[in-house]
């Protein structure tokens, strides 16, 4: 029953993507709604960062290594200016990171 329910659901997910992308294909994007939607990959990464920087448990303190992973990823989206490159380094060193057990 509980897999019914996930294939519902799924169905009803790309149904509503599906019916939104459908009837806009031959339509271009407003200037103002393309400016607007460029900023939303960085606020999601940003929010993202945030809750992880930000600590949880019982101590609150930040993960140092996400402190030095969001810091490294910071420098590289500012020297190439790719979101993709600071994502791929600063992943990198979570999971260095983790190897070593930091």
């Amino acid at each position: 029953m509980i897999w019914a329910a996930i294939a519902a659901t799924a169905a009803l997910t790309y149904g509503f993507r599906v019916s939104m992308l459908l009837p806009s294909g031959d339509r271009t994007i407003a200037p103002w709604v393309d400016r607007a939607m460029q900023g939303v990959a960085p606020a999601v990464i940003a929010a993202m960062l945030a809750t992880e920087v930000a600590g949880s448990g019982e101590s609150h303190l930040p993960d140092p290594a996400y402190l030095i992973a969001s810091a490294a990823a910071l420098v590289t989206v500012r020297r190439t200016g790719q979101l993709i490159h600071g994502a791929a380094v600063g992943m990198s060193i979570v999971w260095c990171a983790a190897l070593v057990g930091i």
